[in-house]
């Protein structure tokens, strides 16, 4: 009578009466291929493309395979490796019900998958990567490190709220672009913000952050620097950061924005001796470094740059208070200089923001 064998690793059963005098013939065949199973790691090195079939005769074409009729122990650990020219299959024969973990070395960008002979689920194991699977001896393979949640919606990043999973309209994932808020579409990378900008970095403001914004309306996330009072309670962060500094509000509930309208900034001193005595956040008004200028006292004396005479007569008479026919002296710096009601530099009007 002919011997059978078991559906999943394909150890053979013998029938009665059958191995007289050589049963340790098929005992120690099985209890090689369960030590082979628990106990060794088989290489399949891939070099060709399509699928490496598993528990059927070995072929020049299908290397690595197990001739047919033979335990079909394929061990609990495998590791693919090689350099195929495409897409790689490693295929199971159907009703083949397991687990195994698959160590995915393929060198390089070709994929590996997982499947069961007319099976209608199979898994995709990443490049580099090591994963566990099992076969349902039915629909194919899965991962038996997944898990299946019903948490969210559709793109949402899944996270942790309490020990349960969850998700968030205001976290999604569009295959390119992490989007914090809004919903946009972008074809560079990067975190898109509800202005819907483009950060292909990370980039972080605090609450504080003060800068130039070349819009007349300020940004999402962001306040105009005009000085007014703002609540407390709305604007938390940055009345934690800068408190009453410039401005009390209403001295209770609201406190006031630094006012940059018309305004440079300048770096605050703090012990520099250059803008000695400065408090941090006050304003000063525009001043003109001291100079001095001299000049003789005669008619026919010359004068340059910012001095200018006009004498009255050619020869002027007398002293101090009595005196007549005088020197008109004027210092304008208008006669060598750019002039106007402030003392400035080159400038361009842009809107100063804060962070809140």
């Amino acid at each position: 009578m002919a011997s059978t064998y078991t559906i999943n690793k394909h150890f053979e059963q013998p029938a009665n009466g059958d191995y007289v005098g050589t049963w340790n013939v098929p005992v120690n065949t099985d209890w090689s291929a369960i030590d082979s199973a628990f106990g060794n790691i088989q290489q399949f090195n891939v070099t060709g493309v399509g699928p490496v079939t598993i528990g059927v005769t070995n072929t020049a074409a299908n290397p690595g395979a197990y001739p047919a009729n033979t335990p079909s122990y394929v061990p609990l650990v495998m590791a693919i490796s090689g350099a195929p020219t495409g897409n790689i299959t490693l295929q199971f024969p159907a009703g083949v019900g397991g687990q195994w973990i698959i160590r995915n070395a393929i060198s390089n960008a070709y994929t590996l998958t997982i499947a069961m002979s007319g099976g209608a689920s199979s898994q995709l194991v990443p490049n580099g990567s090591t994963r566990s699977v099992y076969c349902d001896q039915a629909t194919g393979f899965y991962f038996s490190d997944s898990q299946t949640t019903t948490a969210g919606s559709s793109g949402q990043v899944i996270y942790n709220s309490g020990g349960s999973l969850a998700g968030s309209s205001n976290l999604t994932f569009n295959g390119t672009n992490l989007i914090v808020g809004g919903s946009v579409t972008s074809s560079s990378g990067g975190f898109i913000f509800p202005d819907s900008s483009v950060q292909t970095t990370a980039v972080v403001n605090p609450a504080g952050s003060m800068t130039l914004f070349a819009a007349t309306t300020a940004p999402s996330g962001w306040l105009e620097c005009n000085g007014s009072a703002v609540s407390r309670t709305t604007y938390a962060n940055l009345f934690t950061a800068i408190g009453t500094v410039f401005g009390t509000g209403d001295g209770s509930t609201t406190f006031n924005l630094p006012d940059m309208r018309g305004y440079f900034a300048r770096g605050w001193d703090h012990g520099a001796g250059v803008d000695p005595g400065r408090t941090f956040g006050s304003t000063q008004q525009d001043a003109l470094q001291e100079f001095t200028a001299t000049w003789a006292t005669r008619a026919d004396a010359p004068v340059s740059g910012a001095i200018s005479q006009a004498p009255s007569s050619a020869s002027p008479t007398g002293t101090g208070s009595t005196a007549t026919n005088v020197l008109n002296i004027t210092i304008d710096p208008s006669l060598t200089a750019r002039t106007a009601t402030e003392t400035r530099p080159k400038n361009v009007a842009l809107m100063y923001i804060i962070k809140y």
